[in-house]
Formats: structure tokens, C-alpha cells, sequence
């Protein structure tokens, strides 16, 4: 029987950060072994952070068989010349446990603030756009920022950010602890706002990930506008949820990074100064609720 090698990628949101591990793993593999290449449940675009081109290089420098390669994720969206080993039916954030996020489900209070952005995890995107809401939508925005730990030179961490504070007074390590569960936690202040802008994990490549983030809108009852992959919005109507194109433009769905959240300012700038169908909002985002929960129940009932 052919011996099998898994090797697995690291990764924190779009950035592969243990490429020259894996590079030395990949050297030490024999070519009567089948490897694995495992992403440990994230799904990261392996185009994007670099991980095809690594691979690619070395099947061609050790004249190994593309078909001895095989790869585990989540992410089976993106066209790979390798087979995947796993067959997810259903991003796997749509699972049984997401039923203990549900509350009742609410209707948009048009008192409250306009927007809620909640930043976890840093990144140099989610610092610009708690920056960009800082300076330029204060007045209209509830913002939370999880303590996070500086590591290593971040230029671009921004002193003014970190100062915003988290809401419910947790940080990162919390997240590990498996006793505080943050995204639970910050559904108590869903009524303080309207509509959520969510900053997904991953943000680059083909890659449909949708994470906590996204869930929890859906389940707190509120329209979202969604800073993710190019697509984001169009996937998640193919598994049968409504999105908000009725009620702003949705062009942004088309573009990814700066462009994507350039276009997204265009959008809140807009809901700003002409407002929204607050009704038909209401019956989108109930029905997105349910929906939801019939997902979780049949598909991994």
C-alpha cells in the first residue's frame, strides 16, 4: 500500500504564513508517496496565497505524477490541477452548533445607528476599514475592535484603531479558550445598529469561505454588506439565501481587496444620504434567518 504524507497549511486569513516549512516537507517526500496537502479547515484560495505555485514547482522539478498529489479543504470552488480528497457538501460553518448563535429574530429598530462593523483578528484591510468608519462615519457607526497582540514590524497598525476597544471586553487569546465564545457575545449589541459590514477571513482568490461572520448577521436579524472574495454574494444566493441587491448596489460583489471595499464606501455613502427600503429589508433578512436554520437541520440533521 502506497504510504501517504500529510502537510499542512498555515494560514491567517489570505497570507500563507509557514511556505518554507512546507517547501521542506515537500523535499523530504519520496515519490512513491501520495501527499496530502491539508488546510486545516480554512479556505484559503491556494492560487492567491501562493500555495499552486509552490506545488506546481515541485512536481515539475521532481517529475512526480500530478495524480500522487491531493488536497483537503473546504474551498472546492477554485479550478486546481490536483484532486481533492474530500467532498464537503456544505461550507462546514453551516453546522448543528451554529443553532446555540440563534435568538429570536428582530426587526430592524430605524433608531438605531446605521451600521456595525466588528474587527477581530488584524489585518491591514480590516485596520483601514475601522479607520475609514472612524474618520469619515462615526456618527453612524457602532465599531468594535478585538485587543489583539502586536506581532512583529506592523506599519500600517494603526494607534487610533486599537484604542476603539472591543465591546464585550474580550481579545484574541479568548478566542482559543474554548470558554468565552466572542461571536455569541457580540450578538447582544445587534440592537444598537442596523446593518452589519462584515469583513471575511478570507478576501482573495476564487474561494467561497463564509465564516461566523457572515452567520451572524443572518442570525441577529440584519442586512450586511459583505467585504470577501469576488463572488461572495452570488455563492451565497446559490445555497439559496437572498441578498440586498433590491435595496443598493451590489456591483462591489464583483471586485476584491481596495477595489471592493472602495466600491463598498460608494454603497454606504449612498444608504447615508437616500436611506433604505427598511420593510423589504425586514422580510429579506427574516427570510434569511429561516433559512438558515433549514440548511443547518437538513443537511446535517
Amino acid at each position: 500500500m502506497t504510504d501517504k504524507v500529510t502537510i499542512e497549511i498555515h494560514s491567517e486569513g489570505d497570507v500563507w504564513t509557514n511556505r518554507d516549512s512546507v517547501i521542506q516537507q515537500l523535499r523530504a517526500v519520496s515519490v512513491d508517496q501520495v501527499v496530502i496537502i491539508h488546510t486545516r479547515f480554512e479556505g484559503i484560495s491556494l492560487a492567491a496565497s501562493g500555495v499552486l505555485a509552490v506545488l506546481g514547482d515541485w512536481v515539475a522539478s521532481t517529475g512526480r505524477d500530478s495524480g500522487t498529489v491531493k488536497v483537503n479543504t473546504p474551498n472546492q470552488y477554485e479550478t486546481i490541477p490536483y484532486q481533492f480528497e474530500n467532498n464537503p457538501t456544505v461550507p462546514h460553518f453551516f453546522k448543528p452548533s451554529l443553532l446555540k448563535y440563534h435568538r429570536a429574530c428582530t426587526a430592524i429598530d430605524p433608531d438605531a445607528s446605521l451600521f456595525g462593523l466588528f474587527v477581530g483578528r488584524y489585518t491591514a484591510m480590516r485596520n483601514t476599514m475601522a479607520r475609514d468608519m472612524l474618520h469619515g462615519y462615526s456618527d453612524h457607526t457602532v465599531i468594535s475592535v478585538m485587543n489583539t497582540p502586536r506581532l512583529g514590524a506592523t506599519n500600517w497598525w494603526d494607534p487610533e484603531v486599537e484604542q476603539i476597544g472591543s465591546l464585550d471586553n474580550f481579545d484574541l487569546m479568548d478566542h482559543y479558550n474554548h470558554v468565552a465564545d466572542i461571536s455569541q457575545s457580540l450578538l447582544q449589541f445587534y440592537d444598537r445598529f442596523q446593518i452589519e459590514i462584515v469583513s471575511e477571513t478570507v478576501t482573495l482568490g476564487d474561494s467561497f469561505f463564509p465564516t461566523e461572520k457572515t452567520i451572524r448577521p443572518i442570525v441577529g436579524s440584519k442586512p450586511f454588506l459583505s467585504y470577501a472574495t469576488r463572488g461572495f454574494l452570488s455563492r451565497l444566493r446559490d445555497l439559496g439565501f437572498q441578498t440586498f441587491d433590491k435595496l443598493w448596489s451590489e456591483h462591489y460583489d464583483q471586485l476584491e481587496g481596495a477595489d471592493r471595499w472602495h466600491q463598498i464606501k460608494i454603497v454606504i455613502d449612498s444608504i447615508i444620504e437616500q436611506g433604505y427600503d427598511r420593510n423589504l429589508a425586514n422580510k429579506i433578512v427574516q427570510y434569511n434567518y429561516a433559512h438558515q436554520k433549514t440548511i443547518t437541520n437538513s443537511r446535517h440533521g
